[in-house]
Formats: C-alpha cells, sequence, structure tokens
C-alpha cells in the first residue's frame, strides 16, 4: 500500500499534500513544544528515547527536531563552540 501510495504521490505531484503529511517540529531551539507532542500523542519518554538513538542526550543540544511525515525523527544538533 505504501509503494502506491508514494507512487501516486510522485506520478501526480498535486496530490503530495493529501498523500504526504508536512514534518512537525517536537523541538526547536533546546525548547520542547509540548502542543505538538500531544497533537501526535507522542509521550515524552517516546521522544526522549528515540532521542537517544541519536545521542541526544539534552533538548538544549537540539537546534531542532521534526517528526517526518513517514514517521523519523529528524534531529539537527546545536553547534559546538
Amino acid at each position: 500500500m505504501g509503494y502506491l501510495l508514494d507512487w501516486i504521490a510522485w506520478r501526480f505531484p498535486a496530490t503530495q499534500p493529501y498523500l504526504k503529511p508536512p514534518s512537525l517540529t517536537l523541538i526547536r531551539d533546546g525548547r520542547l513544544i509540548p502542543q505538538n507532542l500531544r497533537k501526535e500523542m507522542i509521550t515524552e519518554d517516546e521522544l526522549k528515547s528515540q532521542l537517544r538513538e541519536q545521542s541526544v542526550d539534552n533538548y538544549e543540544d537540539i537546534k531542532l527536531a521534526t517528526l517526518e511525515g513517514d514517521g523519523r525523527l529528524s534531529v539537527l544538533k546545536r553547534q559546538s563552540v
């Protein structure tokens, strides 16, 4: 089913907004956005678990963390000085 939806979105670009949900920001500049966690029904413990898998210990280390439309968590870490 996923392959079919990907093919339709690729073949007919106008369908992408309906078939591919946009990314959702969960953490910006080290600050958690609780309303977005609630919107996706993600607990803070689940988020912390995903962050540990990406070698992140603290929210303060994150510049931006987004939940992508396909369910993956993308994390941009802050630059070390």
